[in-house]
């Protein structure tokens, strides 16, 4: 199967092999995007459209922490910002590596991922910290209402799935 063109620039395709060292580090970064999604569950706790916004906001960093844990295991550096572009330059390098690893069914997986992540990193500055207005700040939570904080809460929580099943393939049945 040829590696689709995802324009990987320094990096030997022949030098792809997962690590033990990388394996734990993901398996780090996803225990912490697992403790962000519970936090988010636990902001249902009581009346749930009073907190829309950190509902997202945690969602949002567990859907992070789950991009990152597969660039940590494909030992290929993780952008330092909330928003991971799929058509940046270490988006490629992740997919390409775990094309060459894994193959296009994980590929795809990792796609998905990281798109989740452009989705909800270009929303967390204002869930988070919520915007001005000319007679003051605005806090996310009286602009959102519930639905945002489900989809997102619904979406880290398949950034979970996404990111343990290619951790579990790379750990449990190497190509």
């Amino acid at each position: 199967m040829e590696s689709p063109n995802f324009c990987r620039v320094g990096y030997s395709l022949t030098d792809i092999m997962v690590s033990d060292e990388g394996i734990k580090r993901a398996e780090n970064r996803l225990e912490s995007a697992k403790a962000k999604f519970d936090t988010a569950g636990s902001k249902y706790g009581g009346d749930a459209n009073q907190h829309p916004g950190s509902v997202l906001t945690h969602s949002q960093r567990c859907i992070e922490l789950c991009a990152k844990a597969i660039f940590l295991l494909m030992e290929v550096e993780p952008p330092a910002k909330h928003v991971i572009e799929l058509d940046s330059q270490p988006s490629r390098n992740v997919l390409n590596a775990v094309f060459t690893e894994f193959g296009e069914y994980h590929a795809g997986k990792t796609a998905r991922l990281i798109f989740l992540c452009e989705l909800y990193g270009s929303a967390y500055p204002i869930s988070e910290y919520g915007f001005d207005v000319t007679k003051g700040a605005m806090e996310a939570d009286e602009f959102l209402d519930r639905m945002e904080g489900d989809q997102a809460y619904n979406h880290a929580d398949v950034a979970i799935d996404l990111a343990e099943d290619i951790i579990n393939k790379a750990q449990f049945d190497p190509v």
